[in-house]
């Protein structure tokens, strides 16, 4: 099963996170975004895991942008 991060919270990565969440061999880890608003929130059922400074914690993981 592929995990992913989505870059971006806005409403490209909020679609895309509903469109992922049909994939049966994707599990969506969360969504990385610069707005420290919404930091730790929870959109469409994913948090928001942290910021681009973040990224390194994710290596092992692929990335999806939005």
């Amino acid at each position: 099963m592929a995990k992913i991060v989505i870059l971006g919270a806005g409403d490209g990565g909020r679609l895309l996170s509903q469109l992922l969440k049909e994939q049966k061999d994707t599990e969506i880890i969360g969504f990385i975004d610069d707005n420290k608003g919404i930091q730790g929130k929870d959109i469409n059922g994913y948090k928001v895991v942290g910021t681009s400074g973040d990224l390194k914690r994710f290596r092992k993981t692929g990335f999806v942008v939005a």
